[in-house]
């Protein structure tokens, strides 16, 4: 009986550890931000990246252009982040990007993509 009360608590411990870790490691907003920055070299305007700047060529020109958020969601979870987000750029819609992302032991991975960053 001893013994069974010994595995019994260390695979309650180990459960214990695996949890506090990846609860622990579990990417917030802030790493959204960051991500969003290196993966598509934007500048983000706020805490959240609700907003960015991004330049694109436009008629043989570099000009730069907001997007903001039209839609999406954010769910925090317990040991994985999730976010779905529609960017679109309101003074031409051309421009769009749909993101679905988890988060995860502190890395984002992209789950699904759509964009269009150029107008021509």
């Amino acid at each position: 009986m001893n013994k069974r009360k010994w595995i019994g608590l260390s695979i309650i411990g180990v459960i214990l550890i695996v949890s506090t870790t990846f609860v622990l490691t579990k990417p917030n907003e802030a790493d959204y931000v960051k991500w969003m920055e290196q993966t598509y070299d934007v500048n983000c305007l706020d805490y959240n990246c609700e907003a960015f700047k991004l330049k694109v060529m436009e008629g043989g020109e570099i000009k730069e252009i907001t997007m903001q958020v039209s839609s999406g969601g954010y769910s925090p979870g317990t040991l994985v982040m999730k976010r779905e987000v529609k960017y679109r750029n309101l003074e031409n819609p051309a421009y769009m990007l749909d993101l679905n992302v988890i988060g995860f032991l502190d890395k984002i991975s992209l789950v699904d993509e759509t964009k269009r960053l150029t107008n021509e």
